[in-house]
């Protein structure tokens, strides 16, 4: 609803004008995760920058897909800092974040729920996410804006939309009124 207007050059419904909000479903932010091919002297965000930067061909990240807001975080991030992070493009979450934990590629910015047991268990680790403040499920893991970064912020939110045509008895509230 959001994304796909910028991303794509035309769609065939107007996100805008073609839907009503009907309420929020879930909402997470995403983490940056770095595994094994990351030296473990790698604690911080700044030192994953400077290990990018000393290892430009090692320097990659996966992500949900091309044109998928997580790639598009790792996009600002190596602007921000100023190095070559290479987007490696995933079909979803999950073989990203296998990757990272096979040591194929360095690091992935993937949703939180994906990689947590990994990061529980230590076989990955996490070294910012893109939400407003601290996660609740890895508190000691700080944000992007805490890092350095305050362009960098995100949370992807699930919602559920109906078409503008459809009768209020079904579809509930209008977008006046929507959570």
């Amino acid at each position: 609803m959001t994304l796909y207007p910028h991303v794509y050059k035309s769609l065939r419904y107007d996100p805008l004008h073609d839907f009503i909000p009907v309420t929020t479903v879930s909402a997470a932010p995403s983490l940056l995760t770095i595994g094994p091919m990351v030296p473990e002297s790698v604690k911080t965000l700044a030192d994953f920058i400077a290990w990018c930067r000393a290892n430009p061909r090692q320097a990659t990240y996966g992500s949900p897909g091309a044109g998928t807001s997580p790639h598009f975080i790792g996009v600002q991030l190596g602007r921000a800092a100023g190095f070559e992070y290479t987007h490696v493009p995933y079909q979803g979450n999950a073989p990203a974040a296998l990757d990272v934990l096979g040591g194929q590629i360095a690091s992935s910015v993937v949703t939180i729920d994906t990689t947590l047991p990994y990061i529980l268990s230590g076989h990955i680790r996490a070294r910012a996410t893109t939400g407003p403040s601290r996660s609740t499920f890895l508190p000691d893991v700080p944000t992007f804006i805490e890092s350095g970064y305050p362009t960098i912020e995100l949370v992807d939110l699930w919602a559920i939309f109906v078409t503008t045509r459809t009768p209020v008895e079904i579809g509930g509230l209008r977008s006046a009124d929507a959570v």
